[in-house]
């Protein structure tokens, strides 16, 4: 039998918090978010302060609430990944990876990302949101993961949410 963690507080920017809310899919356990991150659209969107002290007194509060995640498969990613804020497929997932490595001046994997796309094969992506289901071919089958879905986390957040 799995023993449920109460909270699990995750100190970070969009991206690494929506990767420790996927785990939590179905479970009890509460995401408490202390935005640490550059641009923080995550918690802004739900509300959590931006401030880390602010941020850490909302947990304590022990309010939560359900926020949604959505999520993508294709065909060289057949399990599901699941997203919090965004998601980008082909040459949208590239650029911002590239746009990335180029902000952190890692030049090297700039042309890498584009190499990626050019040497990428035609792939099926499949994307399901609010009962409803998206089905397109793309050049690139990587993802980077907006948009509300059906399945549930639970994240520690203001009384209004």
């Amino acid at each position: 039998m799995r023993r449920e963690i109460p909270l699990v507080v995750v100190a970070a920017g969009d991206g690494t918090i929506g990767g420790g809310a996927s785990p939590l899919i179905g479970s009890d356990t509460v995401i408490g978010i202390v935005p640490i991150g550059t641009m923080n659209n995550v918690a802004r969107s739900l509300g959590v302060p931006l401030e880390i002290e602010a941020a850490c007194a909302l947990i304590g509060v022990g309010t939560t609430r359900h926020i949604d995640l959505g999520s993508v498969t294709s065909s060289a990613h057949p399990n599901a990944e699941c997203f919090l804020e965004c998601a980008g497929i082909g040459l949208s997932a590239i650029t911002a990876s590239g746009g990335r490595a180029f902000e952190m001046k890692r030049w090297a994997i700039v042309p890498k990302a584009l190499r990626k796309f050019f040497e990428a094969k035609l792939g099926r992506v499949k994307i399901t949101l609010d009962g409803g289901t998206i089905e397109s071919s793309t050049r690139r089958d990587g993802v980077e993961c907006a948009a509300h879905g059906q399945q549930h986390a639970r994240c520690a957040g203001s009384p209004d949410g």
